[in-house]
C-alpha cells in the first residue's frame, strides 16, 4: 500500500466516525421498530439505517472497494483488494434494553490482511480506531494512542463473552474450579476494546458470527491476540482469544 492511500484512508475513517454520530442522532429521535430474523436475533430500523449510511459514504469515496454487511451480506461487489466489513450495529440487545456498550463496527482488509478498524461507541462517547500498527482512541475530538495498562502477574483475567460458553453445563462447572479471575460479561465488541487495552488477558466466545469480528481484526492484531479456534463452521466460530499461548493451552486443556 501507499503512504498517499494511508493517509486517506486516515482521514475518511475520523470523517466517518463524526458523520455517524450525526447520523445516530438524528435516527434515535425516531420510532426503532423491532424485527426477528431467521437466526432468532433481532434487527431494528436503527440496524437499516446506519448500515445504508455507513455504505454510501464508503462506496462514495472508495467506488471500487467491495462491501460486505451483517444484514445484507455483499452490498456492493468488485474484483478490487480492498473488502470492508461492516457490523451496523453490533449489540442490538444491548441497545434495546438501554445498555450503553452497542456499537458500530467497521473493518476494511486489504486481500487477506486487515489493515483499519473502527469501533465506535455512541452512547459512550469513544470511539476505538486501529491504523495499519497503531491503536488509537478517539474521544473528545483528539486521537489518542491507546496506553496499554500493566500486566498484574498474580491472577489472570479470562472473560467468557457468550451465554452458549455457560450453557454447556460441562464447562460450567471446570469454570468454577479455575483459579483465573473470572468475569461473565454481555459487553459484546467492548470486551475486545477492553483486551485491545490490556485490562482483560483471555477472551473465550463460542457460536460467534464472522462479521462481529472480522471489523475488528486489525485492533486485535496490534495487540498481539491470537485465537486458539475450537470449532469452525461456515458462518460462526467457537474460540478463545490470549496473548500469550501457555494461557491459550491451559484454558484449552482444562475446558476441554
Amino acid at each position: 500500500m501507499k503512504r498517499k492511500q494511508i493517509q486517506n484512508i486516515k482521514k475518511f475513517l475520523i470523517n466517518l466516525v463524526s458523520k455517524l454520530n450525526k447520523e445516530i442522532k438524528s435516527n434515535l429521535k425516531k420510532k426503532n421498530l423491532i424485527q426477528i430474523k431467521k437466526d432468532k436475533s433481532i434487527v431494528t430500523n436503527l440496524d437499516l439505517s446506519i448500515e445504508n449510511f455507513i455504505y454510501k459514504e464508503i462506496v462514495d469515496t472508495f467506488k471500487n472497494h467491495n462491501v460486505i454487511s451483517e444484514e445484507r451480506n455483499f452490498l456492493h461487489k468488485n474484483k478490487n483488494d480492498f473488502t470492508w466489513y461492516i457490523d451496523p450495529v453490533d449489540g442490538t440487545k444491548s441497545m434495546v434494553f438501554g445498555f450503553p456498550t452497542w456499537s458500530n463496527l467497521i473493518g476494511l482488509f486489504y486481500k487477506d490482511t486487515p489493515i483499519a478498524t473502527i469501533a465506535n461507541f455512541y452512547e459512550m462517547k469513544k470511539c476505538y480506531i486501529a491504523i495499519l500498527d497503531k491503536n488509537y482512541l478517539y474521544e473528545n475530538n483528539k486521537l489518542l494512542k491507546i496506553k496499554k495498562y500493566k500486566k498484574n502477574k498474580k491472577f489472570k483475567k479470562v472473560v467468557i463473552n457468550s451465554l452458549h460458553v455457560i450453557k454447556n453445563l460441562k464447562i460450567l462447572k471446570k469454570l468454577k474450579k479455575m483459579k483465573y479471575t473470572l468475569k461473565i460479561s454481555g459487553l459484546d465488541a467492548y470486551n475486545y476494546c477492553l483486551f485491545a487495552q490490556e485490562k482483560i488477558d483471555a477472551i473465550i466466545d463460542f457460536n460467534v458470527k464472522k462479521i462481529d469480528v472480522l471489523p475488528l481484526m486489525r485492533l486485535i492484531e496490534n495487540s498481539n491476540g491470537k485465537f486458539c479456534y475450537l470449532r469452525k463452521k461456515k458462518h460462526r466460530l467457537d474460540f478463545i482469544l490470549c496473548r500469550e499461548k501457555i494461557l491459550a493451552n491451559n484454558l484449552k486443556k482444562k475446558l476441554f
